[in-house]
């Protein structure tokens, strides 16, 4: 088997299963609100990401029959040379900022919003550029607090504050 042939079969397979999970999974498994808004639905995260496993499944088949396998490779060449000279220490800051927002969820999830808050937007601060630690503190504290206290108040929508609560 050459290497262009498992590319196919690799593509063929991916494209079957995002369309057996687009046309038969999600429909029978995230049932449709009775009545809908106009809005999006509970089915549209698994159809936009069923449409990105078609769309890169139609890439590699593409890649596949054009017998390039190089036909990406300029982007490739460029990432390369991006990382050799190193620019992976200017993404450092994005990638932490989306590794806090990850930890956020976890911590908004499991112990509540405000130990969350209170632990992970000072490091947002510092990642910004803030190093005035009573400031970071202050104004941590105080919008926490206001931010939680106006959902509670005026929305009528509570929060999680502490986990055990």
């Amino acid at each position: 088997m050459t290497k262009n042939s498992k590319d196919i079969l690799i593509a063929l397979v991916c494209l079957a299963l995002s369309v057996f999970f687009l046309v038969v999974i999600v429909p029978a498994q995230i049932p449709l609100p009775r009545f809908s808004g106009g809005g999006t639905t509970p089915r549209a995260i698994p159809r936009v990401c069923c449409g990105l496993i078609l769309a890169m499944s139609l890439l590699m088949l593409a890649r596949a029959y054009s017998g390039d396998r190089n036909c990406f490779g300029i982007f490739i060449r460029e990432m390369g040379q991006a990382l050799r000279q190193n620019h992976l220490r200017r993404m450092l800051p994005v990638i932490l900022v989306y590794g806090l927002s990850v930890l956020y969820y976890l911590g908004y999830s499991t112990v509540g919003f405000i130990p969350a808050t209170l632990a992970i937007f000072p490091c947002y601060a510092y990642l910004l550029g803030c190093r005035r630690v009573f400031a970071i503190l202050a104004t941590d504290v105080v919008l926490t607090f206001v931010v939680y206290y106006f959902f509670a108040i005026f929305m009528k929508c509570y929060l999680p504050g502490w986990a055990p609560f």
